[in-house]
């Protein structure tokens, strides 16, 4: 098993950047969210890596994942959904071994341990 690089340079939603948060491991859990996040989507792969797909989960109760074009406006909003909550995600494919990464940022209103997660497959 390769180990885990962060193939993306920028994953930022309005002005927050949420890169260093993909650091260590590809989901993280922004949990105990009360405000909403929202604002232009602006994500970019680094050297070697180009995006697949960007994709907004708006809640395992209704499973709708709606397409996202990078630079249009997204809201993340997590009173928005139950406990489970949403995901923000961005799907890298490597340009050389075509190995694929996919970049979680979960959100919810939880009271759960937030922060990165780490899954052995």
């Amino acid at each position: 098993m390769k180990p885990y690089v962060n193939p993306c340079k920028t994953f930022k939603v309005g002005s927050r950047d949420f890169k260093s948060k993909f650091d260590k491991t590809c989901p993280y859990n922004l949990t105990r969210q009360k405000k909403v996040i929202s604002g232009k989507a602006v994500i970019k792969a680094k050297k070697g890596w180009k995006i697949k797909r960007i994709e907004l989960n708006e809640g395992f109760s209704s499973g709708k994942i709606v397409k996202i074009k990078n630079g249009k406006n997204v809201v993340l909003n997590p009173a928005a959904f139950d406990n489970v909550g949403g995901s923000f995600r961005a799907i890298f494919k490597n340009k050389k071994s075509t190995e694929e990464i996919w970049l979680d940022l979960w959100y919810n209103n939880s009271k759960e341990k937030g922060g990165n997660q780490r899954y052995d497959f």
